[in-house]
């Protein structure tokens, strides 16, 4: 995991899993770089200030196909490799924020984060698709 999507900045690791109400990661900071601690202080200032930090992802789109939703051709995404994920500010998705900060002792401060980002696009796409394909 790195911070800003910036490679030089190994902020940790995460354990994804594939819910069906989306993509879940479990999260651990390296505290011991300082731009750990610091990042981890700022997510925990920002979930108390209500503004938790999100997620966002890089993936390699493995199978896609061009469709049209509301008159627009559109790539859909039927798989997906992601291949990093980063701690941002700011996220795409708004869906993907932090929802539970927990420390190293388990008192609640950092580790459970929704990672909806992309699966929450292709879930929506492919309701949309099949509605569409239906009709």
């Amino acid at each position: 995991m790195f911070l800003s999507h910036n490679h030089e900045k190994i902020l940790g690791v995460a354990d994804l899993e594939n819910r069906k109400d989306g993509l879940w990661a479990k999260i651990k900071i390296y505290t011991n770089t300082n731009y750990g601690k610091e990042t981890y202080e700022i997510a925990k200032q920002m979930q108390k200030d209500n503004r938790p930090m999100q997620l966002s992802i890089g993936y390699r789109i493995l199978k896609s196909e061009p469709t049209e939703i509301n008159g627009q051709v559109v790539r859909y995404l039927k798989q997906i490799e992601v291949g990093e994920i980063s701690l941002v500010p700011l996220g795409t998705n708004p869906q993907s924020k932090i929802q539970e900060i927990k420390n190293i002792k388990g008192e609640k401060n950092m580790e459970k984060v929704n990672l909806k980002e992309l699966n929450d696009k292709i879930i929506d796409s492919n309701n949309e698709l099949e509605e569409k394909k239906n009709n």
